[in-house]
């Protein structure tokens, strides 16, 4: 439970720092570069990891005898 939890810290955040970064230096351009593509790709990517991981960390946790 706790690699996971840590793996789902560690993805989420990854996303975010993406999608800040994104909003800061992409959002409201005009042109769209090979670049900017593929960093909303990457993006896209995290994000899904994210979710995915917490859905793991879910699917555990409803798992999960507790003393």
């Amino acid at each position: 439970f706790e690699l996971l939890r840590k793996k789902a810290r560690e993805v989420c955040r990854d996303a975010s720092e993406l999608i800040k970064d994104w909003n800061e230096n992409v959002v409201g351009k005009q042109q769209k570069s090979e670049e900017t593509i593929k960093k909303q790709s990457r993006i896209e990517q995290r994000k899904q990891d994210c979710e995915s991981t917490q859905n793991n960390l879910e699917e555990f946790k409803s798992r999960a005898i507790y003393y």
